[in-house]
């Protein structure tokens, strides 16, 4: 696997060669447009953090690192998980 400190390539390279390569491009679920953007740049990342059973968050919460792309007509998220993505590149 890329170590993603040393990887030259850019997460929306990762993500514009990955999608494709699984069927997963295409519209918005919620409104059918297809423009998207990711969030965060260079040096940022997306985590969702997980909870416990209680619905609580911890004070420091294992997280799940993700590239989330938004789509630029109506807003909704669209998450993909980092691990997969970046597993790619080693293959």
């Amino acid at each position: 696997m890329a170590d993603a400190k040393t990887d030259a390539r850019s997460d929306a390279e990762k993500i514009n060669a990955f999608l494709p390569k699984r069927g997963a491009q295409g519209p918005c679920s919620a409104c059918g447009q297809n423009a998207w953007t990711l969030v965060g740049g260079a040096g940022w990342s997306v985590t969702l953090p997980m909870i416990d059973e209680a619905g609580t968050i911890p004070s420091a919460p294992p997280h799940v690192p993700v590239y989330a792309l938004v789509c630029n007509n109506c807003g909704n998220l669209r998450l993909h998980a980092q691990r997969v993505v970046d597993a790619e590149e080693g293959s």
